[in-house]
């Protein structure tokens, strides 16, 4: 599967006194990903969702990974890397959820 070319992870949201900005501080540089406007009760709950993509694209692609690879691996290794991927989206949509 070939990589991805966004801003590698992880992204943290930032409130602001007028809405919120998502920012990746891995690595020597700080990058926005995004700012979101003040869009009442929703900003927290977009901020979150935007701050959570890298996880879930990781998470899903250990799912996909997993199941591609099942002709390869030995049953007992199919369900150990899917049970990982299934426990990494789940942790992706806690994130998505502010848990």
């Amino acid at each position: 599967m070939p990589e991805s070319k966004h801003t590698p992870g992880p992204w943290h949201a930032d409130p602001l006194g007028n809405g919120t900005r998502v920012f990746s501080w891995e690595g020597p540089d700080d990058y926005l990903i995004a700012e979101l406007g003040d869009q009442g009760n929703e900003t927290a709950a977009n901020a979150a969702l935007i701050a959570a993509a890298p996880d879930m694209y990781e998470a899903l692609r250990a799912l996909v990974s997993a199941f591609e690879s099942r002709e390869a691996d030995p049953m007992w290794q199919l369900r150990k890397s899917t049970i990982e991927a299934w426990d990494d989206a789940i942790d992706a949509v806690a994130k998505v959820q502010g848990r």
